[in-house]
């Protein structure tokens, strides 16, 4: 198979958007001003940077735990 064909041939393919088996390790803090970056405490979010899922601080304290 040619180089060509395998480019046609992959290029249909959506990667996965959610991988149900993710651990969740790798959680990017998320602010909603530029502002606040840096204030830990006025972080609004946690996103995953392997399946992308959103954590809200209260879950990610409880998955600290």
């Amino acid at each position: 198979m040619s180089i060509l064909a395998r480019l046609k041939k992959n290029r249909g393919e959506a990667p996965p958007t959610n991988t149900p088996d993710c651990a969740h390790w790798e959680l990017g803090p998320r602010w909603a001003n530029a502002a606040d970056i840096g204030n830990r405490s006025l972080i609004t979010s946690y996103s995953c940077s392997t399946c992308g899922r959103s954590f809200t601080p209260a879950e990610v304290a409880q998955r600290a735990n």
